[in-house]
This record gives structure tokens, sequence and C-alpha cells, in this order.
């Protein structure tokens, strides 16, 4: 049982606005004076811990980014940004700028610490409810939160969890190289069983925070702790008992919040006085940036809140300034009513990178054309030049003296400041980092189903019986009656026939596929009768209700004033979503003849697979897989903070840094030899931390 009761600061925290003196006060207060009851202090409040995230907020997109492939520093880049891409530790290490100081995740993780060992999880209510059983499944989670990043940018870190009451405890903690360590081997294992506890403890609802702005639900700023769990995991991967564990914290998330994708929508551009060039943007802005409520169609889960003014928080404006958006205020700072709003600074120091642009113009953006609402009457056609819709994420501006260039507006999609904060976790990361685990886990066509099609649980989405699969190369004639019986391969195997002796069926499609012709004709009945058997694969259930959304289908028409004309028809209703489908649009779900169908894809992705249904290549299928969701990665949650992590954490398992090293390298268009060649030695990769 926990020491002592601290109803006092679930009231205070229940006031979002409560604050009274500057968060810099807050963040800089005398550890000493917390020495006898630290939890009882507004500083050891959730709402307080949420503020001194703020601290390490922007450095997640900034060093998530930087040294990923995605980002390039311009001509204006500043010393410090330069050498955090650069990876250059001569000038980039623990303290050189404000986005390299890991006693800001101290500071954060000391605070947990304080809450966590002080906070009575066993007091009840007069309703017999363990009211601060709740923020302590909040600060476990945003603990191990925190920990993931520290060991993501620094790889090996000082490991605590009893609460340091002093600044001169905490020095000499973080000045002991004799500390304990965490590491990505470990700290599944040190977090791990904690988290286990709680992770099915609901989640608090206090209404909106950052009173009286009304700046983001207050749901959205707490972390899931299945998530935390799950990304622990699947960061770790040193077996497939990892992605197993990862895949099912995931799922159990998806299927608490009923978390589906939604397709989102898509407009087209007809460019003046060309009618043979059309763009399609996607217009996620809505249920990327929304501020509300979780509902059926809400993108964002979790954020780090960005204050509208200092009276109650920290106003990020780091990350805008870095990608172009210079941050004004239009009254007094400390002002009840005080707005930042941004305009565009031709002068940015961060665009997208040459990679990036190459990756979106390589995509194919598939499409129907025609007026009828019967799908079956609609003609699929393939726009060779479109490219990705949701390259238009960047987009031109006019600077500062009418100078036009190209800005990242995906933190800012509509230039307005309560968009700003750093989103930690959404639904199409939580999809694709699932997609991750399951392809690892050994199933890699209900990896690329989340891409295509997505998951749902429509009648007819997967087969669940031999008699719905119509085997092409893989189906064989017994040999004693070849007109009538027809007999799995492994059986003939089983039985020592020769399998040089036994004919091939003939099929029109030439490969094997469930004979329904619904959607996801490429699974396998292995990986069918697999899935089966794996509890975090039961997508039968009411949870995975598909999000009832159009197909949205295009009639061209000749240029003329009008910048655009679209139509809009409802063909299908109530399906799933493949993420891949935001960017390149939707076909019907039994369309064999889309580009991105499983068997080119992978073929494409990992030339050394000749076959995608034998078992003895699906190491390599699923290598292949995997390629293809990093690249869905770059081009889904790109600028978000995500992307280093994401290399660096398929580079590992792989064993592989040449998997980081030839993108990051890359990301000019040029390969960077020298950078290339310090990206080889993996130590490279993380700062240094003092003393250690």
């Amino acid at each position: 049982m926990k020491r002592k009761s601290i109803i006092s600061i679930l009231f205070i925290a229940l006031g979002l606005g409560m604050f009274t003196s500057s968060c810099e006060d807050m963040l800089t207060a005398d550890l000493e004076r917390h020495q006898d009851t630290p939890a009882q202090d507004t500083l050891y409040t959730y709402w307080g811990i949420v503020k001194s995230l703020q601290n390490v907020a922007e450095r997640y997109v900034i060093l998530g980014e930087c040294r990923g492939d995605m980002v390039n520093g311009t001509q204006y880049v500043s010393d410090s940004i330069h050498s955090i891409c650069d990876f250059d530790h001569s000038k980039a290490y623990d303290g050189s700028c404000r986005y390299l100081k890991a006693r800001d995740y101290y500071h954060v993780i000391n605070s947990c610490n304080s809450y966590l060992a002080y906070a009575d999880t066993f007091k009840t209510t007069g309703t017999n409810q363990k009211y601060m059983l709740k923020e302590y499944a909040l600060v476990e989670a945003v603990r191990a939160w925190v920990y993931l990043q520290l060991v993501q940018v620094y790889g090996e870190v000082p490991f605590y969890t009893t609460p340091l009451l002093t600044t001169e405890a905490m020095d000499a903690f973080l000045n002991n190289p004799s500390s304990a360590k965490a590491n990505r081997h470990n700290l599944p294992d040190l977090l791990g069983p904690k988290l286990e506890k709680v992770k099915d403890v609901p989640t608090p609802d206090y209404g909106w925070y950052g009173s009286p702005d009304k700046v983001i639900y207050s749901t959205k700023c707490m972390i899931p702790v299945n998530l935390i769990l799950a990304d622990l995991y699947l960061y770790r991967g040193a077996s497939q008992s990892d992605f197993v564990k990862a895949a099912q914290h995931y799922y159990e998330y998806i299927d608490e919040e009923e978390a589906m994708i939604y397709g989102g929508d898509y407009y087209e551009n007809i460019r003046m006085g060309n009618t043979d060039e059309y763009r399609y943007e996607y217009n996620g802005q809505n249920i990327f940036a929304s501020t509300s409520r979780a509902n059926s169609i809400s993108e964002t889960i979790s954020v780090i809140p960005s204050n509208k003014n200092k009276l109650t928080g920290n106003v990020l404006r780091g990350v805008n300034t870095l990608f172009g958006f210079t941050p004004s205020i239009q009254v007094a700072d400390t002002a009840n009513s005080a707005n930042i709003y941004l305009t565009v600074n031709y002068e940015k120091e961060l665009t997208a990178s040459k990679l990036w642009e190459n990756l979106n113009k390589a995509q194919k953006f598939e499409r129907y054309i025609g007026e009828a609402k019967d799908l079956n009457e609609l003609t699929p056609i393939v726009e060779e030049k479109a490219g990705d819709a949701r390259q238009y994420w960047v987009q031109d501006k006019a600077g500062k003296d009418g100078q036009q260039g190209k800005f990242i507006m995906k933190q800012n999609p509509g230039g307005a400041f309560s968009t700003a904060y750093p989103v930690i976790y959404r639904r199409s990361t939580v999809w694709l980092r699932y997609a991750e685990a399951l392809n690892r886990a050994g199933f890699p066509g209900y990896a690329f189903a989340i891409l295509k099609d997505g998951i749902c649980n429509a009648q007819g989405w997967f087969a669940d019986d031999i008699k719905d699969f119509e085997y092409a190369e893989y189906q064989y004639f017994e040999l004693g009656d070849k007109d009538t019986i027809i007999v799995p391969r492994e059986d003939l195997v089983a039985a020592g026939l020769e399998l040089d002796s036994i004919p091939v069926i003939e099929t029109a499609t030439n490969r094997q596929h469930p004979a329904n012709t619904v959607v996801c004709h490429h699974i396998s009945m292995e990986e069918t009768k697999a899935a089966a058997l794996a509890p975090y694969m039961n997508y039968a259930k009411y949870s995975f209700t598909p999000i009832s959304q159009n197909i949205v289908m295009y009639k061209r028409t000749a240029a003329s004033n009008s910048s655009s004309s679209t139509i809009y028809n409802s063909v299908l209703k109530s399906v799933a979503a493949g993420i891949h489908s935001r960017g390149c649009g939707k076909l019907k779900y039994d369309e064999r003849n889309s580009v991105y169908n499983y068997e080119d894809m992978v073929k494409a992705a990992n030339p050394n697979v000749t076959d995608v249904y034998d078992m003895a290549q699906q190491d390599e299928v699923i290598e292949a897989v995997e390629n293809l969701i990093i690249d869905e990665l770059a081009l889904e949650t790109c600028f978000e903070g995500n992307r280093f992590f994401d290399l660096s954490r398929v580079a590992h398992r792989r064993n592989d840094p040449a998997f980081l090293a030839d993108r990051v390298a890359k990301r000019s268009g040029e390969i960077d030899a020298a950078l290339h060649a310090r990206l080889m030695n993996p130590s490279n990769w993380y700062f240094r931390l003092p003393n250690y």
C-alpha cells in the first residue's frame, strides 16, 4: 500500500486552468521543499507532470525528424540543428542546445517517481472507488514513455524508480557511472510488469484542457498504457515473442477503443489551362488536428498540449519556427485572452527532403471514373503522374517579400496555432505499428491487408475454411483420381509422394486466394488457419465494425475559371480503409488488378522473393512487407517525430546498419559518403550523456 493519501491534489487536478504562477516558475521549484510530502504538491499532480512534459515535447519532433530521411536543413539552418542533422557529436552533445538536455527528461521521471511512491492506490471514496488508481496508471504510462524517449535518443541511460527529493541527490545520481542502466534490451523487463498491472484501468475524463482557451480535450493528453507497452516490445524486437506481445497490446487498444481507420477524403485540383494534369490532395486536417473528444473518425489519440498563453503553461513555438512559421502574439502574453498566430517565414531552417519527394512521386494514385452508383459500372484507372495525395502536406507558400517556398504544413495544416502540439499517437501510427508487429509474428498477408484494404469484421472478409480457397500452384490432383479429388500439397508430401510427379492445377488467377472474392484475396490458407489461434487477431468482434464511408469517384471536366471539379458518389458504405488508400485512392476490395497488390509489391520490395506463398521464402516475404510498412510510415506519419526511431528500430532487429545509413545519407537525393560512413557505426546514432 502507498504511504500517503493525496485526495487534495486530485481535486486540484480537476481544475484544468488552476495554475496561478508561470510554468517556468513551477518547473524550477526547489525540490528540497517537497521532502516531506511531495505527493501533496501540485507539481506531482498529473497535470503538473503534463506541464513538465512540455519541456521535452518539441525535441520529440526535432530529434526524431532531423536525424531521419524525410527532412533536410536549408541554407538558413542554425549550427545546433545542423549538427543534430549531421550526427556531429563534437558539436551536438548533451547540454549543447535546448533540445539536448537529458536533465529535462529526468525532471519528468523524478516527478513521476515521487507521485507513484506516495499515491495511495487503495484509498477509496464513499462509493468504494479507488480514486487515485486512474491517475496512477496515467503516470506509469508517462514515465515509461519518457524512458523510451531517453533510450531512443541516448542508447543507454541511468534508470531509477525511487524519488530523488533534493537537487544534490539528483546531481549525485546523474553523475554516477555505476547507476543501473536502461536500454532497448531490458526496458520491457524494467517497466513492463507494473504497466501490465494497470493496463485495464479506465481512462479518467477531466473535460477540456487549457481552460478558458479549450486547447484540447483532456483525454487526448493521456498516453494509453497498452500503446506504450506495445512500443516497448516492438522496439526491443529480440524474438518472435516480443512481436506477439506487441501485437497483443496494439490489438487490445484497438479493440477497447474501437479505433478503426477512417479513409478520409480527397479533393481534386485541376491545373489551370491544362486538362491533362490533375493532382489529388488528402484533406486530412479535421481528423489529424481535431481537438475535441474522440469519436469514430477522430485520428489523434495522444498529444503533448501547447498552451496559448504563458499564464496557463508553456507556449511551444520551436517546431513551428524551424518549419518556417513565425509566431506572433495578438495581445500581451500574460493576458487571459492571449493567442499565438503564425505567419510564413521564408528563412525556414527545415524543409522536406528530396528522398521524401521522390517517394511520394513514385506512388500510383488509383481511382474510378464515371457517374454510376453501381461500383461495377465504374472504370478503374491509374493516374501515373499524380503521385501520393499526402505529398500536399508540403505546399507552396509566399514568404516575406513575396518569395515563394515549400513549407511543411502538417504541424499547422490551417496555419492555426491550436494544432501546433506534438502528436504522440494517432490511429494510423498505431495500425502501422500493429502491422509491423503482425508481420514479424508471422502474418505478412494480414499486415499487407492493413496497408491496402484495412481489416474489419464484414461478412466474408477472410476465408475461414479450406473450401473457400481456390489453390493455384499450391494445389495438386491426387494421383488416383485426377478428375474429382483435390488435395493440398502438404498432405501429399506427408504421404511421401514426389511433387515432380504431381500435375499443377491451372487457374485463371494462377495464385492462391479465397474463392469468395470478397476482400483480402491475397491471404493464404496457412495464415488464415494460424490467425484463428491468435488471440490478437479476432476481427469478428463488434469493435472491428468498419466506419461508414463512401468511395470517392471523380468525373473529369475541362479547365475553366474554377480550379476544381469533383463528384462524390455513394458507391460503397461500411467498409474498412487501408492506410495506403489515404494517399493513393481506393478501389473496390476484390480488385485484383490494382497496381498495389500483394504479389507485385512484395516482389518489388524484395527481389529475392520469387514465390510469395512459398513457406520456405517466408523470411524474405516478411522483410519485403516490412519494407512496405516503413515506406508507408514515411508517407503517412512524416514530420511528426517518428522517423529516426522507425528506421533505427528496424535496423536493430535486422542487425543491418545500412538499412538506416542508406536512407538517411541519401535524403538530399545524392549519397553523402561521409555521413553514410558515420552511420554505419550504430554507436554514432546516439548522443552522449555526461560521464558516460
